[in-house]
């Protein structure tokens, strides 16, 4: 979706298309550049590329040109024939700009000849980022160094019997029925949530960011695992119900915190 700060910003392919890419409603994750460069050299993900700061501006010139054509497509009008014309926020065309960047990109390699060895990290538009196998081993190793957390009772016993699924329903169970206890209701799903994320900025003890970030931890683990574990029967292995399971126990203690002991979100 975005890159800056060397930091890329994407979004979850789930739920509806929001006119707004960014909006609040949406599913977003923001991930540092060097982080994503060493995964996907490591072969822990595939959907990045590694390219040189000039491909990488001329991939980006092309995929716009593409997006605007497709723009055009959907509306049934006649692409023009230079779709970068349309003059942008600095007074220059669209087309300029990239020019302008990519001879500016050339000339500083030129300059660097070959010292500039740090490829930039590019994901094509549409192009999904998935953790590999190589990834997923390599999250097993981390959880059997160091987990994040120790699982409760239950929900330990329920994962060394191989029972996975179970463990992380009875895991979603636990973590909605703590948040209602904390919010005093009777809601269930999303609505839990944002009378919960009400409740939170209500006490005068969170500060804004810290607010959304526990609002978009709790919305991914309700849309992404509850929902899907409650309705379904799901073969999942041991090393992804680990991980699951972990972040849904540091919710339960950071909800179960959130107003005796403020500002003690875990980071998942």
């Amino acid at each position: 979706m975005s890159e800056i700060d060397q930091c890329t910003l994407l979004r979850a392919a789930v739920g509806p298309e929001h006119d707004d890419p960014f909006d609040e409603r949406g599913y977003h994750v923001a991930i540092w550049n060097d982080d994503l460069r060493e995964m996907a050299t490591a072969g822990w993900v595939s959907g990045i590329e590694m390219l040189s700061e000039v491909e990488k501006l001329k991939a980006g010139r092309a995929e716009m040109e593409e997006s605007f054509r497709r723009a055009y497509a959907r509306a049934n009008v006649e692409a023009p024939e230079d779709l970068l014309s349309k003059i942008g926020a600095y007074g220059v065309s669209l087309a300029d700009d990239w020019d302008r960047r990519i001879e500016e990109a050339e000339a500083e390699a030129d300059d660097l000849d070959g010292w500039n060895c740090t490829p930039a990290v590019h994901i094509k538009k549409d192009q999904a980022v998935r953790l590999t196998s190589a990834g997923w081993a390599e999250i097993a190793e981390l959880l059997a160094a160091e987990p994040a957390k120790s699982l409760p009772g239950r929900l330990a016993r329920l994962h060394d019997l191989g029972f996975h699924d179970t463990a992380i329903r009875d895991a979603s169970v636990i973590l909605e029925c703590t948040l209602r206890n904390v919010v005093g209701s009777t809601a269930s799903g999303l609505s839990l949530i944002e009378a919960f994320i009400k409740l939170l900025r209500s006490s005068d003890q969170w500060i804004e960011w810290e607010i959304l970030r526990f609002r978009s931890d709790l919305r991914t683990v309700f849309k992404f695992i509850r929902n899907q574990f409650a309705h379904e029967i799901v073969d999942v292995s041991a090393v992804r119900a680990k991980v699951i399971l972990e972040r849904i126990a540091l919710l339960i203690d950071a909800v179960g915190d959130s107003l005796s002991e403020p500002n003690s979100i875990t980071p998942l």
